[in-house]
């Protein structure tokens, strides 16, 4: 397809990514201390672009939630209830499923109900991890290296009447997950004719294994010497930065693969009048 008439189905509006301090428990919180935190920060992350426009969805996805957040029931009320006094609004929706492909199925439904509805809708999804409980040093795998922990907060415009393709979500043996990650990426990446990849950041020797199964595509650099892996950020991250330094309308093909073998590739753009924020690692 010419990227001339190309129809976004999914149009960025406006990205925030922040770095959470970990671990974000101090030695002397008490477990509502540590909730509140959390919740505080992503409340505040949400409001700036909650007060941008009317919102018809606010959805929250998450790779690892912590016990805190779902037991005891009073935990995860106050939670919720901390993010609505900091954002000025409740979440619709919280998504703790499939580890780092969550924003999939986040953006998925919104086009389905977009879709159902035949009406325009604009979603506000955040994906937020946070280390509550001081366990950094177990999410270090061969695969991913070390891990970070943020909130990357998006405004996305859906158009029911869009012509990207869908988003793809699937599963496979672990030992051969990144080898079908790699083939439905490129065949994302020539449907959409003018496209970039954001795809996870990878430490060394995998960045290399990777990369040759996706050979001469367009893709954004990868972050992790600078970020380490966060999750189901990785390319929410690696395209604001994209955008920032590039500038104008641009389409991507976004991937995330999760560490038991769930994948999804799907496709966003971009405007040249969006604002990408996203916070360096130090």
């Amino acid at each position: 397809m010419n990227a001339a008439d190309h129809r976004a189905a999914l149009r960025v509006a406006r990205l925030d990514y922040r770095i959470l301090p970990t671990p974000l428990r101090s030695a002397t919180d008490s477990a509502d201390d540590t909730v509140q935190r959390f919740a505080t920060a992503i409340g505040k992350a949400a409001k700036p672009l909650l007060d941008m426009a009317p919102v018809d969805d606010y959805v929250l996805g998450s790779t690892l939630n912590s016990p805190l957040l779902s037991d005891p029931e009073s935990l995860r009320e106050s939670f919720r209830a901390v993010i609505a006094e900091h954002s000025g609004r409740l979440p619709q929706l919280s998504v703790n499923v499939y580890e780092c492909i969550n924003w999939a199925l986040l953006l998925r439904n919104a086009l389905i109900k977009a879709r159902h509805e035949d009406r325009p809708r604009r979603l506000l999804m955040q994906i937020a991890d946070a280390d509550m409980h001081g366990i950094r040093a177990t999410w270090q795998t061969r695969t991913y290296g070390n891990a970070r922990f943020g909130i990357a907060t998006v405004l996305v415009d859906v158009d029911p009447r869009g012509d990207d393709g869908p988003i793809e979500i699937g599963c496979a043996p672990v030992d051969r997950s990144m080898m079908k990650f790699g083939g439905v990426l490129r065949q994302a990446y020539q449907r959409a004719g003018d496209a970039t990849l954001a795809v996870p950041f990878f430490p060394e020797p995998t960045r290399g294994a990777f990369r040759k199964m996706i050979p001469n595509l367009r893709a954004v650099p990868d972050r992790h010497d600078s970020y380490g892996h966060c999750f189901g950020c990785d390319p929410w991250i690696a395209l604001g930065h994209d955008h920032a330094e590039r500038g104008g309308e641009i389409h991507y093909v976004l991937g995330s693969l999760a560490l038991n073998g769930y994948y999804a590739v799907g496709r966003v753009t971009v405007g040249a009048g969006t604002v990408c924020t996203v916070d360096m690692a130090a």
